[in-house]
């Protein structure tokens, strides 16, 4: 019995060691070792897990690697046009050849986007259907379950604005010369400045899913750390909302850009890999909310749909941070030209064409924007003065024009040369300011005023009472009330209208126009010119333009674009390679673990096979010795 015993032991090892060497496992059952067999299978699920992560982003990659190349054709395809529309505004070339090229060029743009298509995702196509069936990719980036989200963007001529490419396209023009903004709101009261600008679909009312009817509002906030402008963002997304859903909504911003709303019902916004955020409303329509190249917080609410879910009719607003104008600089001036240049990069960034001329003009172009009466529209922005110089004169120590702010005002002096601010005023001169600063001090006695010859003033007595002076002609002549109303006087110098003209814009700022037109960057209530100077509103006003400057703006404006796109997937194309080699890495390591807690040692495996043969063998021969002397034993017995 004790040999048979041994013999079932030995053979049980026996297979048990075989096959570990057959399968290089020392665990292969729960039987084996139930803790370990328990880790391994769950470190090999993992793996299982990460292998489909690894399929789904390879075809992540393969689809940014078809929209990069077919989105760097475009590019290609932009910058060749633009130098040939360059050379054609500087040789003159015929118009028909210039609009062959550039019909030629829209078609091919137009065949590039359509073609980077893979297995049914198509990037750059703007829409579904024609054999598109998906405008993004997502794929796991984890076995966690978080998505790589790539959403699709309109490369096709009509979505990089090159609808009605021609040199007989029109621009618009939006003189801002002399316009104040204000970049921010009063409490919940919207005063923020803003432009809007529609494309030509939404001006016709004829939206598609390859040109969407868009209204781009621009509005401009100059907070440093978040929104100053919610109340106007908040107003116009929620008349966008109520577009979409057919009622009343409301929306409310948030200081950090964040909506709320009961229009989204329940359901929670979600925010993807490329930093988009959706908030979906209850109709399923949705807004989506991301940040600009520069940062400039961009809502888009699509108001409209097709049978396919495409948007045929946008409304997008984007809060212009404009903080860096109003805090580089306290004159108000400057700021107000830095909030253009902030502008218009914001412009820039959405897809339009924007330049400036010297008179603060601003020529719009691409976009596929219209030229249409309301198509281009401003609100909140201050007017300024407009003033009219063609039958200015000037005398030697006449006041040409006074500027008030709150309880301070400037007035500006003429002095005929050769006197000038660092010489002597001219007897006409003092004679002049003097009875200007009687007026204004309200004295009547003859000696109280006295100016001397470098434009210092001296006032004594009881008529000037109250009343204080600084300064002269050089570093300018300020005299202040008792209440702290103050005046100062600046003093420009000139010989005839020509001079005086060109002095006085430069020292009170004014901006040249055309012809005799001057612009000043002040409401028209707080100015007041000399009788022989006209002052009137200067509204911001909107004209047309047309020719090869508009037609470069517009391609310049898709070249932008279109590189913005390819950028984009250089950004998701780095990334999707890094998290392959990750989920490789992670997978290897993974996989290393598995070996080390069930890979069996073959060596010493082998060996011991070797050893349980020969016990098998030798448990054999003892078995039968065994049987042997049973028998003899029972021999014994029948004799």
């Amino acid at each position: 019995m004790a040999a048979l015993q041994s013999l079932n032991q030995t053979t049980t090892d026996l297979n048990k060691t075989q096959n570990a060497v057959s399968t290089g496992k020392s665990v292969n059952s729960a039987s084996d070792n139930p803790a370990i067999y328990s880790i391994a299978q769950s470190m090999n699920a993992r793996i299982s897990g990460l292998s489909g992560v690894s399929t789904g982003l390879s075809f992540a990659g393969q689809v940014l690697s078809t929209a990069s190349a077919q989105a760097s054709t475009i590019s290609g395809l932009l910058s060749s046009v633009s130098t040939t529309v360059t050379n054609a505004a500087n040789n003159a070339e015929d118009q028909d050849t210039l609009n062959s090229q550039l019909s030629s060029l829209s078609s091919q743009i137009d065949a590039s986007a359509n073609s980077a298509t893979f297995q049914g995702v198509n990037l750059l196509s703007g829409a579904t259907g024609g054999g598109v069936s998906y405008t993004s990719v997502s794929a796991a980036q984890d076995i966690n379950g978080n998505l790589f989200v790539q959403n699709g963007a309109n490369a096709t001529a009509s979505g990089l604005g090159l609808e009605g490419l021609s040199t007989t396209m029109k621009g618009a023009t939006l003189d801002m010369g002399g316009a104040t903004y204000t970049a921010a709101d009063t409490g919940n009261t919207p005063a923020a400045s803003t432009i809007t600008l529609k494309n030509q679909a939404a001006a016709n009312g004829s939206g598609t899913a390859t040109s969407p009817a868009t209204t781009t509002e621009f509005v401009l906030d100059d907070n440093t750390s978040g929104l100053s402008s919610t109340a106007t963002v908040g107003t116009a997304l929620s008349n966008a909302v109520s577009t979409a859903l057919g009622s009343t909504a409301t929306v409310t911003v948030g200081t950090d850009g964040t909506l709320t709303s009961s229009a989204f019902g329940s359901n929670a916004p979600v925010t993807t890999s490329d930093g988009t955020t959706t908030y979906t409303m209850t109709n399923g329509k949705s807004i989506t909310a991301k940040a600009d190249a520069s940062g400039n917080l961009t809502y888009s609410v699509t108001t409209a749909t097709d049978s396919n879910g495409n948007a045929t009719s946008l409304a997008k607003v984007v809060d212009v941070n404009t903080s860096t104008a109003a805090t580089n600089t306290t004159d108000a001036t400057q700021q107000n030209t830095d909030r253009t240049t902030t502008l218009m990069t914001a412009m820039s960034n959405a897809g339009f064409g924007v330049s400036r001329a010297n008179d603060g003009t601003l020529t719009l172009a691409g976009g596929n924007l219209s030229t249409a009466t309301g198509s281009v529209t401003t609100s909140n922005i201050a007017e300024g003065t407009s003033l009219d110089m063609s039958g200015a004169t000037f005398a030697d120590g006449g006041t040409a024009l006074t500027v008030k702010d709150g309880t301070s005002s400037t007035s500006y002096v003429a002095l005929k040369s050769p006197d000038s601010t660092t010489s002597a005023l001219s007897s006409a001169a003092q004679s002049a300011l003097k009875s200007t600063l009687q007026s204004l001090t309200g004295d009547t006695t003859d000696g109280d005023v006295t100016v001397a010859a470098d434009g210092s003033v001296a006032l004594t007595g009881t008529g000037t009472s109250g009343w204080t002076t600084t300064g002269n002609a050089s570093s300018g002549l300020t005299l202040t009330d008792s209440s702290g109303n103050s005046t100062t006087y600046k003093f420009f110098s000139g010989t005839d209208k020509t001079s005086w003209t060109s002095s006085l814009a430069t020292t009170a700022g004014l901006t040249a126009g055309t012809d005799s037109t001057y612009t000043l960057d002040t409401a028209a209530s707080n100015v007041t010119p000399s009788t022989s100077i006209t002052a009137s509103k200067a509204k911001p006003t909107v004209g047309t333009t047309s020719g090869t400057a508009v037609v470069q703006l517009a391609v310049s404006a898709a070249l932008t674009k279109v590189n913005q796109i390819s950028a984009g997937f250089g950004v998701s194309a780095n990334t999707v390679t890094q998290l392959q080699t990750a989920t490789s890495s992670l997978s290897d390591a993974l996989t290393t673990g598995v070996g080390a807690l069930t890979d069996a040692d073959l060596a010493a495996e082998s060996a011991k096979l070797t050893s349980l043969q020969t016990k098998q063998q030798l448990a054999v021969q003892s078995l039968s010795i065994a049987n042997s002397q049973s028998s003899t034993l029972l021999s014994l017995f029948r004799g």
